[in-house]
């Protein structure tokens, strides 16, 4: 789980990772260098990442396509941050309803191994209903965790919830 505070009275950043304390930066540091990474974007897709609708876009806009295309292809010789559209067929957006269900499948799948097993055993091989009551969850692995799930992806993913459950509440259904 990551976490990030701001010191009021030194006016640094000290952020926290994975239980490791990175050293402090100060603030106009850390501004600076998330300025530059988002200088970098291309406005056209900035403006859609924050604020707009990539999914649609990337169809209708050339320009946004064409930046896309661009990170797809260079993701092939370079590391890259990649981005995940999450839209229906019609390019739009889940509602907050739509979000607050499935952020209760995702708090389910780690809980309740019945609907884990479930989950597990939609497509090829998954686990079984006894490894599932002990933890394990096929998505919550890695081939280098020796455990059932690996414990950091669980608590990346409920930070996950909790943040988009708090983001959710200040929006309209």
């Amino acid at each position: 789980m990551s976490s990030s505070k701001q010191s009021t009275d030194s006016g640094s950043v000290e952020i926290i990772l994975e239980s490791q304390q990175v050293p402090e930066v100060e603030f106009s540091d850390w501004n600076e260098l998330a300025m530059g990474i988002l200088l970098r974007i291309p406005s056209s897709l900035l403006c859609e990442i924050t604020g707009g609708n990539v999914a649609h876009k990337r169809k209708t806009d050339g320009a946004v396509k064409e930046v896309i295309d661009q990170y797809k292809q260079r993701e092939r010789t370079q590391p890259s941050i990649y981005l995940q559209i999450l839209a229906d067929k019609n390019d739009l957006s889940p509602s907050p309803n739509i979000l607050t269900k499935v952020i209760g499948r995702l708090r389910s799948y780690v809980t309740d191994y019945q609907y884990a097993y479930k989950v597990d055993s939609i497509k090829g091989k998954g686990t079984n209903i006894e490894s599932s009551k002990r933890g394990a969850r096929r998505y919550l692995k890695t081939a280098a965790s020796p455990l059932p799930s690996d414990t950091r992806i669980i608590r990346k993913l409920r930070h996950f919830c909790d943040k988009l459950e708090a983001r959710l509440s200040g929006v309209r259904p």
